[in-house]
């Protein structure tokens, strides 16, 4: 065989292994989406559960040192996909190097309102995902948990678009890991990365642990760090609650 020769067969076949692999990368995303919005659905529909939500923010000046702190503790009782109740438990600050309980000053901070929407699914919609390149690195394992390994990589410079890596269950396709940043910062951020973590309570899909993690500077009013985390934990299902825990009225009279 002429080199002429061989040198084409070589070409064809790796135009080949690229299309195939871009066409590969596009049907494991078509699986995401579809097989998300099939848990989104379960979700939507669970009815009358309950979970802790403990909310653990940091604020760091520019030498790394706390500048505040603060510790809350959440009853969040679902009785729908829109509405819940949450119910503060624990409130605490740091202040003068120890820990100071703040409930008295927070005891209005129960809330029944409608669930905050938010979709890790969304960026591999048919419409999203025009807007990411998204690669294949390969498998893992997350918590006992077969993983495909995923990056985005936006096409767009915009803080509404995100970099980042995703952890997809092997088996039901689900997100167990996302680690996202924009793929531009607002104006004062230096840096700003989420990871989120998902796992399986009873059979549904929820969220276990979301970190937040920033670099802010604003001229002379403030240059630093921020760290945010939140942990959710002791999901109950099958819940019989008071019919009166959603009723806001009855939660007001209770206050005073």
């Amino acid at each position: 065989m002429k080199l002429g020769s061989m040198i084409r067969i070589c070409i064809i076949l790796m135009i080949s292994s690229t299309i195939s692999h871009a066409q590969n990368i596009e049907d494991l995303v078509e699986k995401i989406y579809q097989a998300n919005r099939i848990h989104e659905q379960d979700l939507d529909s669970l009815l009358n559960y309950r979970f802790k939500q403990k909310i653990n923010f940091v604020k760091l000046d520019g030498d790394d040192e706390i500048d505040e702190q603060s510790l809350r503790i959440f009853d969040i009782c679902v009785a729908s996909r829109d509405v819940r109740k949450r119910i503060l438990v624990t409130a605490r600050d740091y202040e003068d190097g120890a820990w100071q309980d703040v409930m008295a000053g927070e005891a209005t901070n129960n809330e029944s309102h409608e669930a905050r929407k938010f979709s890790l699914n969304e960026m591999f919609g048919p419409q999203s995902r025009k807007n990411y390149i998204f690669r294949h690195i390969g498998t893992d394992q997350i918590r006992g948990y077969s993983v495909i390994h995923l990056t985005a990589k936006s096409t767009e410079k915009d803080e509404e678009f995100f970099n980042g890596d995703f952890w997809i269950d092997a088996g039901e396709y689900a997100v167990i890991k996302a680690k996202l940043s924009p793929s531009d910062f607002p104006m004062g951020v230096k840096f700003m990365q989420m990871i989120i973590d998902m796992d399986k309570f009873n059979g549904h899909w929820l969220p276990l642990k979301i970190h937040m993690n920033a670099a802010i500077s604003f001229l002379w009013l403030f240059s630093g760090k921020i760290r945010s985390d939140i942990e959710f934990y002791d999901y109950t299902f099958d819940v019989e609650f008071d019919e009166d825990i959603f009723n806001a009225r009855a939660n007001d009279q209770e206050q005073d």
